[in-house]
């Protein structure tokens, strides 16, 4: 499974900068997906999760999500 982690709102803001996007124009995850929960109780609506996806041939691809209820 992919590592996720919950971003801090100053880390967010910075790294959707870099991309030139806001929080609104991600891709939205659950609260409920247990991905997310298995990250633990303080996941709140509108938190930004980064996903780290490892391939042998495309190195680290990072995804970033919002999360919704």
């Amino acid at each position: 499974m992919p590592r996720h982690r919950r971003l801090e709102p100053k880390q967010a803001t910075e790294k959707l900068a870099i991309l030139n996007v806001s929080v609104e124009q991600l891709p939205r995850i659950l609260k409920t997906d247990p991905a997310v929960q298995a990250l633990g109780d303080d996941i709140a609506t509108g938190d930004v999760i980064e996903i780290e996806r490892v391939d042998e041939r495309a190195g680290i691809n990072l995804a970033y999500r919002q999360v919704v209820e």
